[in-house]
């Protein structure tokens, strides 16, 4: 029975040096080289005797890609499979693990899902082992290109990160492509401040044009006279105020930021406001922003977007958000003197006012400047007789 040529092409046959000497675990099927070694691949108990494809034309470039093999199994190191997942199986895999065993907050892994879908979308028909540094960085300057913010980049580049170190936990690669892969660099625009009289415009445009003003304006006044951010204060309960410690607990489920609760002390602005809100609030309602969505009356309000869109539209600050309350705290409170220390602990930074100082800190000087300029002392030098010694 004679071998067609297609049949002839799938055979292994051996490969011979220039001294027409055979290369002993060299091999070739058609125009492709294969080394044969003894290895195990992740995931397997014990080596198997098989044969790994070479990235070669030439018996030279083959011989030396087999001894890099050999070297680097001998060496401990971990050899791929060629077919190993493709990005998007993997990124799809770690994101149902996340889940599966509850590892990080339902909101994280929501986030690290969105942007594992930007990088199935965009590098995902390649499997985990051929994507390199380069590869990375142009889906990155494609993204940024199409208006994507450093920030975000950086947080893709993040999740990506987060894939790789999984796949080498499972063994499937031994290296991680993203960590020479360079962080982009944020915005440096300076953020101008919000004023209380902003608010008030603003506050008044949500009572002129939204059934839900009311509850609005509660919501941007608790966010403005506490500097809490918007997630944590939608969860506050009833509870989480101490009239007789004049305090106010935020993140006391756990589900704040760091994952820890912290107190806000009364300032007259807060006290004033939340007895205010106390004495207006809901029979029988543990919330201090119950849900006015039908269905959801026994859960906490989750978005005042519509409202503060027609508000921003009706008060002419279409360029203010809900966040710059945050930053309004924080800018009065460190013109109004406080240390840092203490305006981090309110704000729930962890890091005892380094970041507050650091972007904040130039109100501080600026403010001790105006206040210098105020302080009259007298006349320059001694009076004496009536006129101003000199020596």
């Amino acid at each position: 029975m004679t071998l067609n040529s297609k049949q002839q092409r799938q055979e292994f046959m051996p490969v011979y040096d220039g001294r027409k000497a055979k290369i002993k675990g060299l091999w070739k099927r058609g125009d492709k080289y294969y080394a044969r070694l003894k290895i195990a691949f992740p995931g397997e108990d014990s080596p198997k005797v098989r044969r790994i494809p070479l990235k070669a034309t030439t018996v030279p470039s083959a011989r030396k890609a087999q001894l890099e093999l050999i070297v680097k199994r001998d060496g401990g190191n971990t050899i791929t499979r060629q077919r190993t997942p493709t990005l998007a199986e993997f990124a799809e895999t770690y994101t149902e693990r996340l889940m599966a065993g509850n590892r990080k907050r339902p909101e994280t892994i929501k986030s690290e899902r969105t942007h594992a879908r930007f990088w199935a979308g965009s590098l995902g028909k390649h499997r985990l082992h051929v994507i390199t540094a380069g590869m990375i960085t142009r889906a990155l300057d494609k993204r940024s290109g199409n208006g994507a913010s450093p920030r975000t980049c950086n947080l893709d580049l993040t999740i990506l990160r987060n894939i790789y170190r999984e796949a080498m936990d499972d063994g499937l690669v031994d290296r991680n492509p993203c960590l020479s892969v360079k962080w982009r660099k944020p915005d440096t625009k300076k953020r101008n401040l919000v004023t209380a009289g902003e608010f008030d415009r603003l506050c008044q445009g949500a009572l002129t044009t939204s059934k839900n003003g009311r509850k609005f304006v509660d919501f941007i006044r608790l966010l403005q006279f506490s500097g809490g951010r918007m997630s944590e204060c939608f969860r506050l309960r009833w509870e989480n105020v101490n009239w007789e410690l004049s305090q106010l607990t935020i993140g006391a489920d756990g589900n704040s930021k760091n994952h820890t609760g912290r107190y806000v002390d009364f300032n007259t602005s807060l006290e004033d406001h939340l007895k205010d809100m106390y004495q207006r609030r809901e029979e029988g309602t543990e919330w201090l922003f119950p849900s006015s969505q039908r269905g959801r009356e026994k859960e906490h309000s989750i978005s005042f977007r519509e409202t503060l869109l027609m508000a921003r539209k009706e008060s002419g600050l279409e360029h203010v958000w809900l966040h710059d309350t945050r930053h309004h705290f924080i800018s009065m409170s460190v013109m109004a003197g406080i240390d840092y220390m203490t305006i981090a602990a309110w704000v729930g930074h962890k890091d005892g006012g380094i970041l507050i100082g650091k972007v904040y800190g130039h109100l501080a000087n600026e403010h001790r400047q105006r206040a210098a300029q105020k302080l009259v002392l007298g006349s320059a030098g001694i009076i004496d007789g009536g006129k101003a010694a000199t020596g």
